[in-house]
């Protein structure tokens, strides 16, 4: 927390070459407010058009190769050394976080949690993958499974190095799930994350320049654990500030034919 009494919460992304939705992604997080919440901005990318863009919007970005894909994620996580944030989050270029989530996410790494210990390492309870060209939208329950809005508190940064993914893994979630137990355990925790429920909590946006899910859309919709399938754009509007009118406006809401509703 820095003099003025505001959090300051470091977002990491790696950039996967989606030009239209990269551009949604840097407005949404260009245009997002959280009441006290300050953010730190940082990016690894391999294409130069990702890298002018995200500096475009302010963010710190780094031209890595795109391959180990972990590497690249540490890459931009250690653009945060020096930067002095109470935390991290950690976002896909297709995942946008919820205010009700990133608030609640700084209260519990600010308090602790409720039976007075320390939360180090957070992960949405709840995640919607939002399928743009048809606007269908699936709720998965998550069960410490997903990474998408991983959010580290600042010792745990400093515990790996800034560094949270296995170097040479090429998955993002179980890259990162496994060395980030072991220093949970290190610094006297249970070794698991803790389960935000904060309202909306995080969407991971799926388009026409691709989808990385095994199966596609099909596979999000069948995929194993609870899910179900929801009204997309009422939880778009509901708890994701403008993102569903930019999203009707953008490149990919002309080509779907949205920007006409």
């Amino acid at each position: 927390m820095d003099s003025s009494g505001m959090v300051r919460v470091g977002l990491i992304t790696k950039l996967w070459g989606r030009p239209a939705l990269t551009r949604l992604f840097f407005e949404y997080w260009d245009a997002l407010v959280v009441p006290g919440a300050e953010f730190v901005k940082v990016a690894a990318f391999t294409k130069v058009e990702d890298g002018k863009l995200a500096q475009g919007f302010g963010w710190l970005a780094e031209k890595v190769p795109n391959e180990p894909l972990a590497a690249k994620g540490n890459a931009a996580c250690r653009l945060l050394r020096g930067e002095d944030v109470d935390l991290a989050i950690n976002l896909g270029s297709d995942d946008f976080a919820s205010p009700g989530y990133i608030l609640e996410c700084c209260e519990m790494v600010q308090a602790g949690s409720t039976d007075g210990s320390i939360s180090d390492y957070l992960l949405p309870r709840e995640l919607y993958v939002y399928n743009a060209p048809t606007r269908e939208c699936t709720y998965i329950w998550n069960n410490h499974s997903l990474t998408a809005g991983a959010a580290l508190s600042r010792r745990l940064l400093e515990e790996v190095g800034y560094a949270p993914w296995n170097p040479q893994g090429h998955r993002p979630d179980t890259d990162m799930q496994a060395g980030l137990y072991k220093a949970l355990r290190r610094l006297g925790g249970s070794g698991y994350p803790d389960m935000v429920t904060g309202a909306g909590a995080v969407v991971d946006v799926k388009t026409d320049e691709g989808c990385y899910w095994p199966g596609g859309y099909e596979g999000v919709k069948t995929g194993g654990g609870f899910r179900r399938q929801v009204d997309g754009p009422q939880v778009l509007q509901t708890y994701f500030p403008f993102l569903d009118e930019k999203l009707c406006r953008s490149e990919i809401g002309v080509r779907a034919g949205h920007d006409a509703r």
